[in-house]
């Protein structure tokens, strides 16, 4: 106000005090906004702290495992539900530290449902979602300790290859990606591309997750983004991890009267003993049931049901033989394996 008692107005006729107090409001609106967006980011910061800090041991531990396992990394747990690394074989090298002890029963635990691993070499979206439609077409037994092949690239990107092979994670992998004898960027280019174990992002509120590569880096990667965090391959591993069984195959079907039987020879008819078959049933998503053919290479699976199942039949050095629909009951349901005189080797 001025002299006159009269309140000193801008030139839009404005109350010059109304419109400070304005300002003011407007500043502290502002000045909140900013406090708010750095107290998320710091939130955020110690989100993924706290999981890298969690999986700090897995590397070193991956790599003792590979070790005293002719360079693989574990397979994939052996429940249809459970997108890990089979803790049963790795535990033993996390255990002898706090920090590893913690990661084991966080993974063991509820907080397992966090975290996807395949532990095959899978590099994009559509190898991915074929890959989930063999484990439930086969069922998690039947290759989890095996290579397997699919009708679709699995590699991307830079690293372009027609094989349409999917390895188990051993290493050494990522020699298959580069020429031979390359330099030594190009490798660790080609091992910081292979995905190994990643968050699941959908259940945090951070736009994203760590990923684990093959060079044993953690990277935060946005959500939706790149594989492996693209939106449909993660919704389709949450369907299968809330709708599979929880349990792991025991090796026996207890709900049924009825049996598939059969051998399995070579090519000159000889038998071949040791060979695991598998047999699934498509409609339950289970991870599968085996039998191991005998010293004649015969097998028998009891215990099964009136319906029609997949059998899946695998023996090291050999190529693997599939065959859908074998009604429950049926006999005679031979193979032959025939041997493979070049496997794809690790260069």
């Amino acid at each position: 106000m001025n002299g006159t008692g009269t309140e000193t107005r801008t030139a839009k006729g404005v109350p010059r005090r109304v419109l400070l107090v304005v300002l003011v409001v407007l500043g502290l609106v502002a000045s909140v906004a900013v406090l708010l967006r750095i107290a998320r980011t710091a939130e955020k910061s110690r989100a993924i702290g706290n999981v890298q800090e969690l999986l700090a041991p897995l590397p070193v531990a991956f790599r003792c495992y590979a070790n005293e396992n002719k360079e693989y990394l574990p397979p994939r747990a052996p429940v249809a539900n459970r997108f890990l690394p089979d803790m049963d074989l790795l535990s033993p090298y996390l255990l002898d530290s706090p920090e590893g002890a913690r990661l084991v029963s966080h993974l063991t635990g509820p907080g397992g449902a966090d975290f996807c691993y395949l532990g095959h070499m899978v590099m994009n979206e559509e190898g991915a979602l074929a890959l989930l439609d063999e484990y439930e077409q086969w069922g998690v037994e039947a290759f989890r300790e095996t290579n397997t092949t699919l009708d679709v690239q699995t590699y991307d990107g830079e690293f372009y290859s027609s094989d349409p092979t999917v390895y188990r994670l051993r290493e050494g992998i990522e020699r298959l990606l580069v020429e031979p004898f390359p330099p030594a960027p190009e490798v660790a280019r080609a091992r910081a591309s292979i995905p190994v174990l990643w968050q699941m992002p959908d259940r945090n509120p951070w736009g994203g997750g760590l990923v684990l590569d093959f060079d044993r880096h953690l990277e935060w990667k946005p959500y939706p983004g790149e594989f492996p965090m693209t939106e449909h391959f993660i919704r389709r591993v949450r369907e299968i991890m809330e709708t599979a069984p929880s349990t792991p195959s025991n090796g026996a079907f207890i709900s049924g009267q009825l049996g598939i039987g059969g051998r399995v020879t070579a090519p000159d008819g000889k038998p071949l003993e040791g060979v695991r078959v598998f047999v699934h049933d498509p409609r339950t998503k289970d991870t599968g049931e085996w039998r191991y053919t005998d010293d004649d290479g015969r097998y028998t699976v009891s215990g099964l049901s009136d319906t029609s199942y997949n059998l899946y039949v695998t023996k090291r050095a050999h190529e693997t033989a599939r065959r859908r629909g074998v009604a429950g009951g049926s006999t005679n349901v031979d193979f032959c394996l025939i041997p493979l005189a070049l496997q794809a080797p690790i260069r």
